[in-house]
C-alpha cells in the first residue's frame, strides 16, 4: 500500500464520522478508490484510474483525499487516447454496418462516427461486415486525439488488359516518315600500298661480271699456257728438264705462271657464277656485258655493266 493509501486512512480516521454522514465503510472506499486510481494511472489503464479518481472525488469521501482525486482525474481525461473508425462496405461505399472487437471484446457493434475512447498501447481491431472479417493492428499513443481508423471490404478489381492495337492499324494511323535519302555509295579512297622492298645490290652483277672475267681470264691464260707448253716441247728436253734455247726457256718459266693464273682465274670464275646463281635475284633489271681478246704481248678483258 502506498504513503497516500495510508494517509487516506489516518485522515478517514482522525475526522470525525458525523461529518457528512460518512461511516466508516464510505472512508475505507474513498481511501481504497484514492489508492488504486494511482496505480492503474501507471499501469497504462487510464480509463479504470479515471473511474478510481471519480469515486474518491466524490463530495462523500472525505475532504481530505477531494483535492487529489478531482486533480488527477483530470490529468488522465487529458491523457485518454481516442479513435474514430470509419469502414467501406464491398460495394466501395461508405457504410455503417461494420461491428468491431478491439482485443476480442465487442467494442460497437455499427459504426456512429463518434470518438471512442481507449488506453494507450497496442491493440488489435476485428472489423466484421456482410460475413467477412479484417484484423488490423495499430499502436494507440497517450494523448492522441480522434484518431482515424479506415478498413474497406470493397473487392480489388483486377487489373485491365490494355489492348493492343494490330500491326495493320498502327501503320495506317501512325504518321508516316519521309523516306531516308539514299547516299551514293562514295568508294574509299584507295591508298597506295607500300612498295615492296626489294634487296636492291650491286653484288649479284659484280659477282657475274667478276666470275666471268676470271673464267675469261682463266681460259685466256690457259690458251696462252698450251702455246707456251707446244714451244718448251720442242726446245726442250723434258727428261732432263734442261733447255738449250733462250726462248724454251723464257717459254718454260712463262708457262708456270700463265698455268698458275688461268687456273686461279678459272677458279675465281665458276665461284663468282655459283655465287650469281645463288643470290637473291631484283626485279630491277641489270645488264653486263664482257669482252675477252688477245692482244699484242697479252692479253685483254673488258667488262661493262648497269645495275
Amino acid at each position: 500500500m502506498r504513503v497516500y493509501h495510508l494517509l487516506g486512512l489516518a485522515g478517514c480516521w482522525l475526522i470525525p464520522a458525523t461529518v457528512h454522514g460518512q461511516t466508516s465503510e464510505e472512508k475505507l472506499a474513498c481511501a481504497a478508490a484514492h489508492g488504486e486510481g494511482q496505480d492503474l494511472r501507471k499501469a497504462g489503464k487510464l480509463l479504470q484510474a479515471r473511474a478510481r479518481f471519480a469515486r474518491c472525488a466524490q463530495a462523500t469521501c472525505p475532504q481530505l483525499l477531494v483535492p487529489d482525486c478531482v486533480q488527477w482525474s483530470s490529468e488522465v481525461q487529458q491523457a485518454i487516447p481516442t479513435v474514430v473508425f470509419a469502414g467501406m462496405g464491398t460495394d466501395g461505399k461508405e457504410t455503417s454496418a461494420i461491428k468491431v472487437l478491439v482485443d476480442g471484446l465487442p467494442l460497437v457493434d455499427r459504426l456512429d462516427g463518434k470518438a471512442i475512447e481507449l488506453d494507450p498501447g497496442e491493440h488489435t481491431f476485428l472489423f466484421e461486415h456482410n460475413g467477412k472479417k479484417k484484423q488490423e493492428t495499430f499502436l494507440i499513443r497517450e494523448g492522441e486525439r480522434n484518431r482515424m481508423i479506415s478498413v474497406s471490404f470493397a473487392e480489388e478489381a483486377p487489373p485491365k488488359n490494355e489492348k493492343k492495337p494490330p500491326p495493320e492499324w498502327k501503320e495506317k494511323n501512325s504518321p508516316k516518315e519521309p523516306p531516308e535519302e539514299k547516299k551514293p555509295l562514295v568508294p574509299a579512297e584507295e591508298k597506295p600500298s607500300p612498295p615492296v622492298s626489294e634487296k636492291t645490290s650491286s653484288g649479284p652483277t659484280a659477282l657475274l661480271v667478276t666470275g666471268l672475267a676470271g673464267l675469261g681470264v682463266g681460259l685466256g691464260f690457259g690458251a696462252w699456257a698450251l702455246s707456251l707448253k707446244s714451244t718448251v716441247a720442242s726446245k726442250c728436253d723434258r727428261a732432263a728438264r734442261t733447255c738449250t734455247d733462250e726462248d724454251g726457256k723464257n717459254a718454260a718459266g712463262l708457262g708456270s705462271t700463265v698455268g698458275t693464273i688461268s687456273t686461279a682465274g678459272t677458279i675465281l670464275g665458276l665461284a663468282g657464277l655459283g655465287a650469281w646463281l645463288l643470290w637473291p635475284r631484283s626485279k630491277e633489271p641489270q645488264t653486263a656485258s664482257l669482252d675477252v681478246g688477245p692482244t699484242a704481248g697479252g692479253g685483254m678483258v673488258r667488262w661493262q655493266g648497269r645495275w
